[in-house]
């Protein structure tokens, strides 16, 4: 499901210079653990993760279902700056 949500923000965003997000998904892995220690994740619970590198913040959710509904609207927010991130060291 997220791999189908990439791929069709991808496409939607091909004619810009640059993707305003790049998508990262996976249940287990180095990276992940090393994505969650650098966020302080720790949570076991499935999250939902924006990183913006460019501002240092982050946002992090595991209270929502994890479908398609729920991250095409987080996706957009994140766009359309209507959520609100957190300093990258809380």
């Amino acid at each position: 499901m997220l791999q189908n949500i990439a791929m069709e923000y991808k496409e939607k965003w091909k004619t810009l210079e640059e993707q305003p997000l790049h998508f990262l998904f996976g249940s287990s892995g180095s990276m992940l653990t090393k994505i969650q220690n650098f966020l302080n994740i720790t949570s076991n619970l499935p999250t939902i993760t924006i990183l913006n590198v460019r501002s240092q913040s982050k946002f992090l959710q595991s209270n929502i279902p994890i479908v398609e509904e729920n991250i095409r609207k987080l996706v957009d927010d994140f766009i359309e700056q209507k959520i609100d991130l957190l300093p990258l060291d809380q």
